[in-house]
């Protein structure tokens, strides 16, 4: 199942909604509209709600990242730590997790439609995405205990 989400207005849900593609009802469903068996069967659950979107990254397969064709992306941790493979805009140089992703062939960045198919196209291979996932989940297994060794830091004389 993909996971997009959405501003919670009324108009940009419509809009991802028209957007996504659905071959029969209840391919494509809305959070707040979907129960437990519905949501089970949704190819496409769209978040119109603010604050699930970290803890349903466990239920996708691929994340795409808004912010990255505007002023920067947003949080690309949330969904490499349940091991997706990343998708985002071309500004994304700020963010050092994003560069390493990119680098470490986790994350790829999109500047179109046309290249965002090709992305999910290649995200189809069993092995391509097996490595994309690998290389998410080694990331963030070098660097954890930063927070500790930032501490550790903080607190030396």
């Amino acid at each position: 199942m993909g996971v997009c989400a959405a501003r919670p207005s009324p108009g940009s849900v419509e809009r991802l909604l028209a957007a996504c593609p659905s071959e029969k009802p209840g391919e494509v469903l809305t959070y707040s509209q979907a129960n437990t068996a519905d949501a089970g069967q949704a190819k496409v659950l769209i978040i119109d709600n603010i604050g699930l979107l970290n803890t349903l990254y466990r239920y996708g397969h691929i994340a795409y990242i808004g912010g990255g064709l505007g002023k920067g992306i947003h949080n690309t941790l949330e969904p490499a730590a349940f091991g997706l493979p990343v998708i985002f805009g071309p500004k994304y140089e700020r963010f050092e997790e994003a560069r390493q992703f990119v680098a470490r062939g986790g994350a790829f960045v999109v500047r179109n439609a046309d290249e965002l198919s090709a992305v999910l196209l290649q995200l189809q291979d069993p092995g391509f995405y097996k490595n994309a996932s690998r290389a998410v989940r080694k990331y963030l297994e070098e660097n954890r205990g930063a927070t500790e060794q930032v501490i550790a830091y903080l607190r030396k004389p």
